[in-house]
């Protein structure tokens, strides 16, 4: 995240060949195949993901393919930029560079934030006291007890970030990490395992498709959650306009409102309808898929909605059709006779939030995808990109396809061995249904090589 250092030369070497192809192919690696060398594209899931998050996919696979070795000449583009264009740099920039070669991934532990300019991290997969990092240009959404996996470099004797941060969920995290210590047979429990700088080398691309595999999970629970106020009812948002009864003055209205112990005066002829003082808003959800909207007054006391007085028209907008009901019945009973019978306009957060996107869409010609076309282009993508991996070239195969691989003996265990290592990393969502890796298995002959 060294904003000031500039890589630009060696980010154009990385468009020249072999590197772009390889650098391709390691993108591949860390989107457990979403990522189509072939096209240079996510295709339809990159309407999925918002654009920081394509940087982030982009600039782990970077730092990794500034770390591997390749059995060429052209060992590494680290080394062979420095060799051969180093000397174009300033020195602070070949440090970084240099940094980069040797700089490793890890899971690390948010022990806390100061002032959004340094961060204070504690490795969870390796021994040591924890580091802090100054930074400029942290994210906002990084709390202490956070968990998020990065590359921590040395430049002139001070720790820093390299160019991503990947923010993980306590769940996914503690999977990432059983997985990893799966893979290199470390023990679960006990002392905390003890991973080498070439184990967690080598598990980069791990590391990407978890944090990949929990956006789109996002992605797909957004299309099945629900929200809800503090009394665990649906949002509706109902907007119920009463006319005065004829002959009525405001003046004959506010009496009776002010009178009314649920109605808190906020101006002239502006209502807080609240709670009573004993009833408190529960912050919990009543499901894991449950959003809960809580409005409180700097007393503690639940807003349930507001009322306004306007020329002939009382207005009452709150936020769920039992709270309609309800404030319908309250006012019936102490002015009923002032006002006549209201129109009712009841919306959901859906169309809401329509109406604001209308405008933007008009703008930009097109219309944005549905949840459900969301969740069907995610599964049929993932479908496609799995069969298609036995045809495609892969690095861990020394750029040979999964069918040529496993011509020879050697080769059907490097095979084995990747595809263990997909199916185990494999992206798993609420609604997606999960890819079933027997095809892949069947097609090259070496299921016995399968991992139970």
């Amino acid at each position: 995240m060294r904003t000031e250092l500039q890589l630009n030369n060696l980010l154009a070497l990385a468009h020249r060949e072999p590197w772009h192809t390889r650098f391709l192919n390691v993108l591949q690696e860390h989107t457990s195949g979403l990522f189509d060398p072939a096209t240079e594209g996510f295709g339809e899931i990159e309407h999925l993901l918002e654009d920081d998050q394509i940087s982030s996919l982009w600039n782990t696979a970077l730092d990794d393919l500034l770390t591997r070795d390749f059995p060429d000449k052209n060992k590494n583009i680290t080394d062979t930029y420095l060799r051969n264009y180093g000397r174009k740099e300033s020195l602070a920039t070949q440090d970084y560079i240099k940094a980069l070669r040797t700089a490793v991934p890890s899971l690390y532990e948010v022990c806390d934030v100061a002032s959004r300019h340094s961060i204070t991290l504690r490795d969870l997969l390796r021994p040591g006291e924890p580091i802090t990092v100054m930074e400029e240009d942290l994210f906002h959404d990084i709390a202490p007890s956070g968990i998020l996996a990065t590359r921590i470099i040395s430049l002139s004797g001070q720790p820093a970030l390299s160019s991503y941060l990947l923010l993980y969920s306590p769940k996914g995290a503690e999977e990432l990490q059983t997985l990893l210590r799966d893979l290199h047979q470390k023990q679960p429990g006990g002392i905390p395992p003890v991973f080498s700088d070439d184990e967690l080398r080598r598990s980069a691309p791990l590391f990407t498709s978890f944090w990949l595999g929990e956006r789109l999970q996002d992605i797909a629970s957004e299309a099945t959650r629900t929200y809800e106020n503090s009394d665990g009812e649906e949002l509706l948002f109902h907007r119920i306009c009463y006319p005065l009864a004829k002959g009525v003055l405001q003046k004959q209205l506010v009496g009776p409102l002010n009178t009314l112990p649920c109605l808190q005066a906020v101006q002239n002829n502006v209502w807080n309808w609240v709670a009573p003082a004993d009833v408190k808003p529960s912050p919990t959800a009543s499901n894991e898929h449950a959003l809960r909207l809580i409005t409180t007054l700097d007393s503690g006391e639940d807003v349930r909605g507001i009322i306004r007085l306007k020329g002939k028209t009382l207005t009452v907008e709150t936020n769920s059709a039992e709270r309609a009901a309800t404030i319908q019945e309250i006012l019936a009973r102490e002015t009923g006779h002032l006002l006549r019978s209201p129109d009712i306009t009841i919306k959901s957060l859906e169309d809401l939030e329509e109406e604001e996107e209308d405008d933007y869409e008009d703008d930009r010609g097109e219309n944005l995808l549905t949840p459900d076309e969301q969740a069907e282009i995610l599964q049929q993508y993932i479908i496609k990109h799995y069969q298609g991996l036995l045809t495609k070239r892969i690095p861990f195969l020394g750029d040979k396809t999964p069918c040529q691989a496993i011509e020879t003996a050697q080769g059907r265990q490097d095979v084995a061995e990747w595809l263990n290592r997909l199916e185990q990393g494999r992206l798993l969502a609420p609604g997606v249904p999960e890819y079933d890796f027997s095809q892949m298995w069947d097609a090259l002959g070496i299921s016995d090589l399968r991992q139970k």
